[in-house]
């Protein structure tokens, strides 16, 4: 049955959703050509400049739509399946409410990773059309390749696999990131469609908003603590701390962090779960 709700709940999402990702591709290549000409006339603007500009805003702009709408779409999926008049219907349905609950999370999850790989292709395309200043690169792409390439192949093999081990790591932390995205909105969604019996929708934009505030000082919070312990153990310990035990020391902490995330990714699956169950047996 998950393979069943999962095709549903995705199929509600992407039929809105690669329209989405084919404008935003598109618009990409009117930037690139707006970034290029901008490049190549700096000195004196061609007659095109005012549309350059316009395009490359317009795009940041799109990039920026399309996150937010990706977002959008799953909450209106979620609440509507689940909290409108249909959900009396979705939990009449033979399937176990962890089973519904599952499907929206895999389903928004992997909506979410499309997301990122779509903003992240339209922005290689966008470098591939902006030439080099460098005559050895046909554009900046490239040189970022190449420059890449040269640090990695010349620093030493043990540092190499420790960089490799550290590419792995920021990828798992960005792909759990996503995964915590999705289940936050279903549980903020969650709170205010059980908590509060009047005004719903106003109640879970309201409780995104404190999340959000909530989320921002502890980002600045521990971003500030990170750098000045960082730069306390630095002066007290750097002399002391050997190449090793730094790399060492990097791994665990960005082990340490992937473990925080899955944790907080679980912790909330269970609290929406509950809320759920609650709300269904008070009915």
């Amino acid at each position: 049955m998950l393979k069943k709700c999962f095709k549903y709940d995705f199929a509600y999402v992407i039929k809105i959703w690669w329209l989405a990702a084919i404008s935003l591709i598109s618009v990409s290549f009117g930037a690139g050509w707006g970034f290029r000409n901008i490049n190549i006339y700096s000195n004196a603007p061609n007659k095109f400049f005012i549309l350059e500009y316009v395009l490359i805003v317009v795009y940041i702009i799109a990039a920026g739509a399309f996150a937010i709408l990706t977002q959008v779409l799953l909450c209106t999926r979620f609440y509507t399946n689940f909290f409108s008049d249909e959900g009396y219907l979705t939990f009449t349905l033979p399937v176990k409410r962890s089973t519904l609950l599952c499907s929206k999370v895999l389903s928004g999850f992997l909506c979410e990773i499309m997301t990122y790989f779509t903003i992240i292709s339209s922005v290689i395309i966008v470098t591939l059309m902006i030439p080099s200043q460098h005559k050895e690169f046909n554009n900046v792409f490239y040189e970022f390749i190449f420059e890449f390439k040269e640090f990695f192949f010349n620093v030493p093999i043990n540092e190499r696999i420790w960089i490799s081990v550290y590419l792995i790591e920021f990828l798992i932390i960005s792909i759990l990131l996503l995964l915590a995205l999705c289940v936050v909105l279903y549980m903020l969604i969650t709170l205010g469609a059980t908590l509060v019996k009047k005004f719903k929708i106003g109640a879970i934009i309201g409780f995104m908003v404190l999340a959000d505030y909530i989320y921002s000082i502890l980002f600045v919070g521990s971003g500030i603590s990170f750098v000045l312990w960082f730069n306390a153990g630095t002066y007290l310990y750097g002399e002391k701390l050997s190449e090793t035990n730094t790399f060492f020391l990097i791994f665990f902490v960005m082990i340490l962090i992937s473990i925080m995330i899955s944790t907080v990714v679980l912790l909330f699956v269970n609290i929406t779960q509950g809320l759920i169950n609650r709300k269904l047996n008070l009915q």
